[in-house]
C-alpha cells in the first residue's frame, strides 16, 4: 500500500462493514464493492445492533484518514459521526459503514452485473 500513488490506499485504513437492514448479505456485497472498485480494506463484515433507514458512517480514525473519509462520503453521502458504539467490539477500526435501508437496492443491482469493475458508482 504505501508503494501506491493512489493517497486513499497509502492511508491502508481499517474498514468494517454493518449490515443495519434486513437484507440478508447486503454487508458482504458492500465489502467486495469497496474492496474490487475503491481498493480499500475492508476486514469485517457482520449485522449491526439495529437497522437504520440512512447509511451512516463512524470515523474513528482520530482525523487522521482523511482521504478515506472523504471517498467514503462520495459513496455513502455525508452522515458521519465520531460517537462509536461499536469501539469494543472492533477496537482497529478506523471506519465502520453502517449500511442503511437507503443502500439495500445496491445488492440485487450488483448481482445482476457482477463483473461491473468500471469504477461507475451503483448506488
Amino acid at each position: 500500500q504505501q508503494t501506491s500513488n493512489n493517497p486513499v490506499v497509502r492511508e491502508n485504513a481499517d474498514i468494517v462493514v454493518l449490515n443495519a437492514t434486513d437484507v440478508n448479505g447486503l454487508a458482504g456485497t458492500q465489502q467486495l464493492r469497496l474492496i474490487n472498485q475503491y481498493q480499500l480494506d475492508v476486514t469485517q463484515v457482520a449485522d449491526a445492533d439495529s437497522l437504520q433507514a440512512t447509511t451512516s458512517v463512524i470515523d474513528a480514525s482520530g482525523g487522521h484518514k482523511a482521504n478515506t473519509r472523504k471517498l467514503l462520503g462520495q459513496i455513502y453521502g455525508q452522515h458521519f459521526t465520531t460517537t462509536n458504539p461499536y469501539a469494543l467490539a472492533y477496537p482497529d477500526a478506523d471506519f465502520i459503514v453502517l449500511i442503511g435501508s437507503d443502500h439495500a437496492h445496491t445488492r440485487a443491482q450488483n448481482e445482476e452485473e457482477p463483473g461491473d469493475r468500471g469504477g461507475n458508482m451503483v448506488l
